[in-house]
């Protein structure tokens, strides 16, 4: 079962009918690392074959639905601590590629407003790449979107997201081909849906939001863009490095390197980072996240400040460094410090 292969952007399905939407590159030699997106509920508001879904959306509840009716998929994970979310490969019973969504869109002879949309805007992207670099991931990949769905476009290989991107920039920035940036009302309403997940004045947001081109709108539907590595294009393996939780920190330092500020997950490289508050290490060599939201979070040369977990990456040759990780915490925040606006916190918050 070690053929098996399913990366960002790929959803997985269980023998329950659980549909779990796939995390990162790197994964165990037993199992999937993905988490718990729809399961059966007669409760539920999607149909898929005459059987009702519910969609969990934040981290939080998705652990305790987890830990409440299916522990089978929660793991203790050796290399960090903390527990994540898994499927053995004799638990799946279907893998879902975005690439192939779209070579299936092509021959299916009658599309919902939503395909014929989200196929459109694969064909605009592909002009800076070949098509079959992109997928379509999301609730349409697996039948469960609705009529006010959003797309969600997955580019794959570190050229062609380069590429994709290059396009995607000048399309936005130039308002071609019905791609534009959000309006201030439609940033209001991502702002109110990421805010249950990640805490940001609305002012700032904008400013943030701004600045990016991974996000926004075709034919005044909205979309989100994920860039991701293939795994040859990753000389690591997910047995080669264990990670030590330290403790969580305010740090403060500025970008030495932004070129994988696109993927999920991101990676921003640090110099001179100094901490704040918190936890007290030597040197904090990287910010990573697995979260969508902190991609083109900041760009090279800005002095950035950043609040998250600090991690001692130890890798088998024996090299260490610190890392800080975004996206596990409601407060956990990164942004040049331009656009920082600090407000009180209760004593011992951080750590």
């Amino acid at each position: 079962m070690n053929s098996i292969k399913a990366i960002e952007g790929y959803f997985v399905e269980t023998k329950e009918s659980l549909i779990f939407d796939v995390k990162g590159v790197l994964h165990p030699m037993d199992r999937i690392i993905a988490f718990v997106r729809y399961y059966p509920s007669p409760k539920g508001t999607r149909i898929r074959n005459g059987i009702r879904f519910s969609k969990i959306y934040k981290l939080n509840d998705r652990f305790e639905f987890l830990k409440k009716h299916y522990p089978h998929y929660l793991f203790p994970n050796h290399y960090n601590g903390n527990f994540l979310q898994g499927i053995f490969h004799k638990d799946i019973k279907k893998i879902y590629n975005p690439t192939e969504t779209v070579q299936r869109l092509l021959t299916k002879p009658t599309l919902s407003n939503l395909e014929k949309e989200s196929m459109s805007f694969v064909e605009t992207l592909s002009e800076g790449t070949s098509n079959n670099s992109i997928g379509i991931s999301g609730s349409l990949m697996v039948g469960l979107h609705t009529r006010k769905s959003d797309m969600d476009i997955v580019v794959y290989g570190m050229d062609a997201s380069y590429k994709v991107h290059k396009c995607l920039t000048e399309l936005m920035d130039e308002r071609k081909h019905n791609v534009r940036p959000m309006t201030i009302d439609e940033l209001q309403d991502l702002h109110f849906f990421r805010n249950q997940q990640t805490e940001s004045a609305f002012s700032t947001f904008v400013q943030l939001e701004k600045r990016k081109h991974i996000s926004g709108m075709y034919n005044n539907r909205e979309f989100f863009m994920r860039f991701v590595k293939t795994p040859s294009e990753i000389d690591e393996k997910y047995e080669d490095c264990r990670y030590k939780k330290v403790g969580f920190a305010v740090v403060k330092g500025r970008v030495a390197d932004d070129s994988e500020a696109i993927f999920t997950p991101c990676k921003y490289l640090l110099e001179d980072t100094k901490t704040i508050d918190g936890v007290q290490v030597k040197d904090i060599r990287e910010i990573i996240s697995f979260r969508g939201r902190f991609c083109e979070q900041a760009q090279k040369g800005e002095t950035i400040v950043a609040c998250g977990k600090i991690e001692k990456v130890i890798r088998k040759d024996g090299t260490e460094w610190y890392q800080m990780v975004l996206g596990e915490r409601r407060d956990d925040y990164f942004m040049p410090i331009k656009f920082f606006k600090p407000k009180p916190k209760p004593i011992g918050v951080i750590s």
